[in-house]
């Protein structure tokens, strides 16, 4: 019973902090820190991370759909970026996501002191976050996802790999990097949306090296509430970004920033 109730914490908190721009890797670290979270449940990590990729899936199934179709692109690739904005979408998508991964994997090792304690650290970037949400509400953008080009799309794949740090949030630098280089709010959303498709579903399988005979019922509860509260938290983070008020986010990220800054 115990396994259970901290699977759904742990899939209440993934599912809404990976997608609002809070950084779920530090508020799991904060959780870690102040609760001593079975390992049991710290095993079902994976499952919460297929919850979340699931649930953005979902909410952009029809861009995803617009994806697969460009692939056959691959056929001819100079026509069919002159000429699709689809593939040019998913040719931009895997730069930035190469760019994540070229920048991350070489210091992954490094940082995992990082994450394995509530540093003074976690609270600065933490601030970093607010700041970057605070500079967001008041940009603008004219620009649409397909004429992005590849530069842009290499800087985006540069905010995104900073969200490796625990208080950094992946939604909140890759819509700022997003808005920054000129993409619509709607538009720095949905890319955002996008790429956090193969970082989820990437997690969530290097996670399954974790799981060691993981009980069916906590693993299912992880599993469903991450995916639902994962909905919920993309429907409230589109809200918020069409109305400009990630400023109530960077408050948020401040309060906590200062606050582990002086714990520390």
């Amino acid at each position: 019973m115990a396994d259970t109730l901290w699977a759904i914490v742990l899939g209440m908190v993934q599912g809404a902090t990976e997608f609002l721009p809070v950084s779920s890797s530090g508020h799991l670290l904060i959780l870690y820190h102040l609760r001593d979270v079975p390992m049991e449940a710290l095993a079902m990590t994976a499952f919460l991370h297929l919850g979340t990729f699931l649930a953005v899936l979902m909410f952009v199934r029809r861009e995803v759909g617009e994806l697969f179709k460009a692939l056959k692109g691959c056929f001819s690739p100079i026509s069919s970026f002159k000429e699709d904005k689809w593939f040019r979408v998913l040719i931009y998508t895997v730069v930035s996501t190469f760019v994540t991964i070229v920048l991350v994997l070489p210091f992954e090792s490094k940082l995992e002191g990082i994450f394995e304690d509530l540093s003074w650290m976690v609270g600065v970037f933490y601030v970093f976050t607010a700041i970057l949400l605070l500079i967001s509400d008041r940009l603008r953008g004219t620009m649409k996802v397909e004429s992005l080009g590849f530069l842009k799309a290499i800087l985006i794949g540069c905010f995104q790999a900073l969200a490796v740090l625990p208080g950094v949030s992946r939604s909140g630098s890759t819509i700022f990097a997003g808005i920054m280089v000129g993409l619509q709010r709607d538009e720095a959303l949905k890319y955002s949306f996008i790429l956090s498709l193969p970082v989820t579903l990437g997690a969530g399988l290097l996670s399954l090296k974790e799981v060691v005979a993981t009980p069916v019922f906590p693993a299912v509860s992880g599993f469903v509430t991450s995916l639902f509260v994962g909905l919920l938290a993309l429907k409230v983070l589109k809200m918020i970004v069409r109305l400009r008020r990630l400023s109530v986010f960077a408050f948020y990220c401040l309060f906590l920033g200062i606050g582990i800054l002086f714990w520390r």
